[in-house]
């Protein structure tokens, strides 16, 4: 369905059930990423997570009045579903590295140049340990940014200046390219 968010919210808000199950299957991957990237570990607490937000979404959509893209609205929602879960288990705001099992596989497109996958392959491990090194804000930043959020929009979720989100890609930016520089070289 290519309907516009607005008008599926909108709908929904008005019965039609149907309407909430295309903004699900809509977003549904990236919430999902967006809550396995800010939790310590992964664990079954991703999944209760990313239900609460859904359910957290269905009973206040009819507060959304398009202000902002829905994504950002969403996130927002998934963001303090997840630091609430960090107050009630007493663990540090932090991120982990993804696993290692959550790495793509990679299909080997080209039979002539399998090197080509395994390079590819080790790129995003390297991408993924570059990124677990990342302040909390910076990975925040860089994913929600790599969602395509506005600067103005991750702003509002961080409760921040886009000054302050700006500067915050650019030192993830600047970390990232580091430590793949380093993998480029061979130093890891």
């Amino acid at each position: 369905m290519d309907k516009p968010d607005h008008d599926l919210i909108k709908a929904y808000v008005h019965g039609d059930a149907d309407a909430f199950t295309v903004l699900y299957e809509r977003y549904k991957r990236q919430v999902y990423s967006f809550l396995l990237k800010m939790l310590a570990e992964k664990n079954s607490a991703i999944d209760d997570l990313f239900q609460q937000v859904w359910i957290k979404t269905m009973k206040n959509l009819h507060r959304y009045h398009n202000r902002e893209r829905f994504l950002a609205w969403l996130f927002s929602i998934a963001r303090n579903t997840a630091l609430d879960y960090f107050r009630r288990q007493k663990k540090n705001y932090i991120f982990s590295e993804l696993d290692r099992d959550d790495t793509p596989e990679v299909e080997n497109t080209s039979q002539e140049e399998p090197w080509r996958d395994m390079d590819r392959a080790e790129l995003l491990e390297a991408v993924e340990a570059a990124l677990g090194l990342l302040s909390p804000e910076q990975r925040e930043v860089f994913v929600m940014r790599q969602d395509g959020l506005s600067f103005k929009e991750i702003a509002k979720i961080h409760d921040c200046s886009i000054n302050t989100a700006l500067a915050r890609m650019q030192y993830a930016m600047k970390n990232l390219q580091k430590e793949l520089t380093q993998w480029n070289s061979g130093g890891q």
